[in-house]
């Protein structure tokens, strides 16, 4: 296995069961496609994988699934999001248990805006107490908090925090962080995929979109392209992936559509996690029409 960090890295879907449970079958299908389809490597229990809402076993659950059936030939992140420093602390150590190499860690939620004092103190303690590979992530929508620039300069100097994912809407934090971190080992990701070409562009190391899986080839590309500098190539398939994106917006939660959207590869089912309502068939047929417009015109690319 190539085990660097780059391109095109999926924040997988959590494929569940009517139950709402885990669907061990869909989740080894969903894997399999996705490296098959010439991903680079996958993140479970993140934001995508609506991780926050599962419950500790499921959790669990997907980890070993999905490090079994990758069976080493990708790289496997693994996402801990908690509301304290001992919690991630636990659910690190039960991850890296499990078989995790990567761990992708937010500041706590829930309790307010932290102070960058607290939040090096967060993670210079989950990366004391372990031995796995951090990857810090930026994502003030949901934590209500922003890892600095100067934080993340900070942090990189313990061993173990060897990158970060951005999913902050400030396009400048991606900026300044290529510009310090230019020609180092620290991995520098683009959560955000509207901004995943020019990111690239610009010195990122790849991007994690979770419609990947729906059409990987498109995502593939577009990291290809951007990484080999081909500008005229990247605003042509940014286009693309952004008319895709716009699915996500079908609802206020982007992640059913996301799913519905995926499910339509028969490779899973669209049950999301409980509050949520499922799409109505209105939404559905809204989805569809984005993606059979996408798809045409993906056709229309490639020349078929």
């Amino acid at each position: 296995m190539n085990n660097e960090l780059k391109g095109v890295i999926v924040p997988l879907i959590t494929p569940l069961d009517i139950e709402g449970h885990v669907d061990e079958n869909d989740l080894r299908g969903l894997v399999s496609h996705c490296i098959n389809k010439g991903i680079n490597a996958i993140f479970i229990n993140g934001s995508g994988g609506e991780s926050t809402n599962l419950l500790p076993h499921d959790r669990i659950r997907t980890l070993n699934i999905a490090n079994d059936e990758i069976g080493g030939r990708i790289p496997l992140l693994c996402g801990v999001l908690e509301s304290s420093t001992a919690k991630v602390i636990e659910g690190v150590k039960t991850a890296q248990d499990s078989g995790a190499e990567y761990i992708v860690v937010t500041v706590p939620y829930y309790y307010g805006r932290l102070t960058d004092d607290e939040m090096y103190r967060h993670f210079y303690l989950i990366a004391s107490n372990s031995t796995a590979k951090i990857l810090l992530y930026d994502i003030p929508k949901y934590t209500n908090s922003t890892i600095s620039v100067n934080l993340v300069e900070k942090l990189s100097a313990i061993p173990n925090i060897i990158g970060i994912k951005i999913s902050n809407m400030d396009f400048s934090v991606i900026q300044n962080l290529l510009n310090i971190f230019d020609g180092s080992n620290f991995r520098i990701f683009q959560g955000i995929t509207a901004y995943a070409g020019i990111s690239m562009l610009i010195g990122a190391h790849g991007y994690i979109p979770v419609m990947a899986p729906l059409m990987p080839e498109l995502f593939c590309a577009l990291s290809d392209a951007a990484q080999s500098g081909h500008i005229k190539k990247t605003v042509r398939l940014q286009h693309l992936t952004n008319s895709l994106g716009k699915l996500q917006s079908v609802t206020n939660n982007q992640y059913a559509c996301a799913k519905y959207a995926i499910s339509l590869l028969n490779l899973t089912k669209e049950y999301i996690t409980l509050p949520g309502n499922l799409l109505t068939e209105e939404q559905k047929s809204q989805v569809r029409q984005i993606y059979d417009k996408v798809l045409r015109d993906w056709d229309e690319y490639i020349g078929k």
